[in-house]
Formats: C-alpha cells, sequence, structure tokens
C-alpha cells in the first residue's frame, strides 16, 4: 500500500532499512555526541547520521533520492574528514560506503523505471 501512495517514501524507507542493517557496529545510527568526542562540532558543519535521516524520510523532507543519497555520503564524508585516514573508523566508512553504493544505485534505477511506467 505505501508503494502506492509514496514510491519514493517506500524507496526511501527500504534503501534506509538496508544501511542500517550493513551499519553493524552502529557507529551512524545517531548524531555524535559532542561531549564523547570533543571537538566534532567544531570541525563538522552538517552533521549527519542514519536516524536523522529517518526522521527526515518519515517527515517526507526528501523530494527526490539524489537528496537522500546526499545525505547517506555526507554521514560518510563527514566520518572520512573528521577521523585520521587508515584508522578503523575511517576504513569503517569507506567500507560502508562502498558496500551501500550498489544498493543506491539499484534503486535509482528501480525508481527510473516506476516513474517512466507511471506516464
Amino acid at each position: 500500500m505505501e508503494m502506492e501512495l509514496c514510491p519514493l517514501s517506500y524507496i526511501l524507507n527500504r534503501t534506509l532499512d538496508l544501511i542500517f542493517a550493513r551499519d553493524t557496529e552502529e557507529l551512524f545510527h545517531e548524531p555524535v555526541n559532542a561531549d564523547e568526542v570533543p571537538g566534532y562540532l567544531e570541525e563538522i558543519e552538517n552533521p549527519m547520521d542514519l536516524g536523522t535521516m529517518r526522521m527526515k524520510v518519515e517527515n517526507m523532507e526528501y523530494s527526490s533520492f539524489d537528496q537522500f543519497k546526499k545525505d547517506f555520503m555526507l554521514i560518510i564524508s563527514n566520518c572520512l574528514l573528521f577521523n585520521a585516514t587508515g584508522s578503523n573508523i575511517y576504513k569503517y566508512a569507506e567500507k560502508l560506503r562502498d558496500t551501500c553504493r550498489t544498493t543506491l544505485n539499484r534503486w535509482v534505477l528501480h525508481l527510473r523505471v516506476c516513474f517512466c511506467n507511471c506516464k
């Protein structure tokens, strides 16, 4: 039913479910705690996390898959910027980015097919 009412919302929710599942260490599920990570908010201008993305999906704040993908890539780029190259968290972010790239690209194709068939 959700797919029929709002295909974008459905696809974003399914994609986010897959990304959450792939973040097995749960490092990106919630905002970075500034008390636990000193200097993070001073260095990172636009913090982003999967939980915030979930709220944005639920509030229908994404009008395109590209906006959604941009937020996911912001999570990754923030992590790579803040953490030392080669550190465990840096490598983890690179791996998450690489494993999710296929999922993101597959949904982009699905959306194109869906919208082309709807016309």
